[in-house]
């Protein structure tokens, strides 16, 4: 119903969840939230693209699920300053 609003959404979407993944800084919802974004471009993009988005929206699922970020990324240097569900640290907050 509004293409160019959800063309902007899906551009910002892919600008910070790439971003946040690439330097590993929350993986844990920059994984979640790209995986799904792009799981629904799967549904409405073109049908040439859906095994490209599809892996694209496995490997940010995987980056959720794995530890990634927990050793070497941002996430490790913001151990202690966020709740753990949001980063791969070991703190408590």
């Amino acid at each position: 119903r509004f293409p160019e609003a959800f063309a902007q959404m899906i551009q910002w979407g892919e600008l910070v969840g790439g971003g946040a993944l690439f330097l590993e800084a929350f993986t844990r919802p920059a994984g979640t939230l790209a995986g799904l974004m792009l799981g629904c471009f799967a549904l409405a993009g073109p049908l040439e693209q859906l095994q490209f988005i599809l892996l694209l929206a496995l490997c940010c699922c995987a980056c959720a699920l794995s530890r990634a970020g927990g050793r070497l990324g941002l996430d490790a240097m913001l151990d202690g300053q966020f709740p753990a569900w949001l980063t791969w640290t070991r703190s408590s907050a």
